[in-house]
């Protein structure tokens, strides 16, 4: 689905490895390396100009400033 606010997203020249990493479950939280990615993506997110558009957009899905364990509890 492509999103208007799209082109503006801080994240497009990440590493995605900081979004996606494994490790983390809603049932319990990540493990040490996995929060750490997970808090360095956070950081790209906390000063994207369209991060209230993506939160509001993808909630649910891998993006919008928070990890899966915070997506999900």
């Amino acid at each position: 689905m492509r999103r208007p606010w799209w082109p503006q997203h801080a994240c497009q020249a990440e590493d995605w490895q900081l979004f996606f990493a494994e490790g983390g479950m809603a049932s319990r939280p990540p493990g040490a390396g996995t929060q750490k990615k997970w808090d360095q993506g956070k950081e790209i997110c906390a000063g994207c100009p369209v991060l209230t558009q993506c939160r509001r957009d993808t909630l649910g899905e891998e993006y919008g400033g928070l990890d899966q364990y915070e997506r999900w509890s």
